[in-house]
């Protein structure tokens, strides 16, 4: 709230949205119990939107930016969107073809 935030979405389970440093102070620290925290990870793709076009995409179909010379992408913000299941192994093949690509550049 300090820094000028107007809500804080707590991880405790069930909690409402706190608007207020007040309603922050109302949490009772020793009434909470570990099974009170509800956590959650989220892959952050689709960030980085690839295409041939420098006016609407970020990086080419290879990962190379268009706007910062000597830069590629190769992570999940290539991705459209965020996906369902964990998306490592389609990194993994994502960043494979992009360094090839950049390997193939650099050798020429």
């Amino acid at each position: 709230f300090a820094a000028g935030a107007t809500e804080f979405y707590s991880v405790l389970h069930g909690f409402p949205v706190i608007k207020s440093v007040e309603e922050l102070r109302k949490i009772e620290p020793k009434k909470v119990k570990a099974k009170d925290f509800k956590f959650s990870a989220y892959h952050p793709m689709g960030t980085v939107r690839m295409g041939e076009d420098p006016n609407r995409a970020v990086v080419d179909r290879y990962g190379r930016s268009f706007a910062c010379e000597g830069l590629y992408v190769c992570d999940g913000s290539l991705f459209p969107a965020s996906t369902a299941v964990n998306p490592q192994l389609t990194i993994m093949a994502t960043a494979h073809r992009v360094g090839r690509r950049l390997a193939e550049t650099l050798s020429t």
